[in-house]
C-alpha cells in the first residue's frame, strides 16, 4: 500500500516553522542588489530577502519575489 505524504515543502532551520511550498520556487539562481530581510514569523531568524527592484527590464519579473538562502531552511516531505 503506497504511503500518503503531503506537500513538498521548506521550513525554517531553527524552528521548523513551514514557510514555502516546492511548488511555488521559480528558481533556483536569483541574486539581487535593492532588497528587504525576510523573517520566520515565529523565530525571527533571517531566512533571505525580498527582490524589492529591478533595472533592467529583462529582471522586471522578480520585482516582489522572495529569495530564501538554502543553508537558512530545510526540506520537509521529500
Amino acid at each position: 500500500m503506497e504511503e500518503m505524504v503531503g506537500p513538498r515543502l521548506y521550513s525554517c532551520c531553527n524552528c521548523r516553522n513551514q514557510i514555502a511550498l516546492h511548488d511555488d520556487v521559480i528558481s533556483k539562481s536569483f541574486q539581487g542588489r535593492n532588497v528587504a530581510d525576510v523573517y520566520c514569523c515565529d523565530c525571527r531568524e533571517v531566512l533571505g530577502w525580498k527582490y524589492e527592484r529591478a533595472y533592467e527590464e529583462t529582471q522586471k519579473y522578480k520585482e516582489g519575489k522572495f529569495i530564501l538562502e538554502k543553508s537558512k531552511i530545510v526540506k520537509e516531505n521529500w
